[in-house]
C-alpha cells in the first residue's frame, strides 16, 4: 500500500554521468562506470540533497534513460520559462491598459 512517501515531492537538480557521487565512491563498480549515472535531487520535506545512483545493463539502456531524463528535464524547464514569460507579458499589458 501507499504510505506517506507517495505524497513527498522532490526537485531534480542535476543528472550526472559516471560514478562521481559519494555512494558510487564508497561502492565503486569500475566495470560499469560508462553505464552509470546519478540523479541529484532535493527533498521538499527536509530540504536535503540526495542522489539516486543507477547502473544500466547496456549502452542502449543507458542512453535511453540518461538522455531521456535530460530532454524531459529541459522540456519542463523550457515550458516553465515560457509560461513565466507569458504571465509577465500579460501582467504588463494589463498594467498599461489601466
Amino acid at each position: 500500500m501507499c504510505k506517506q512517501s507517495c505524497n513527498d515531492t522532490a526537485t531534480l537538480l542535476q543528472v550526472v554521468s559516471g560514478q562521481a557521487t559519494e555512494i558510487f565512491k564508497r561502492h565503486p563498480m569500475p566495470q560499469f562506470a560508462r553505464l552509470s549515472f546519478s540523479l541529484i535531487y532535493k527533498e521538499e520535506k527536509d530540504n536535503e540533497l540526495r542522489t539516486l545512483d543507477l547502473t544500466c545493463k547496456n549502452e542502449q539502456e543507458f542512453h535511453l534513460w540518461f538522455w531521456g531524463i535530460q530532454v524531459s528535464t529541459l522540456s519542463a524547464a523550457a515550458a516553465a520559462a515560457a509560461a513565466a514569460a507569458a504571465l509577465v507579458a500579460h501582467a504588463s499589458s494589463c498594467h498599461q491598459a489601466s
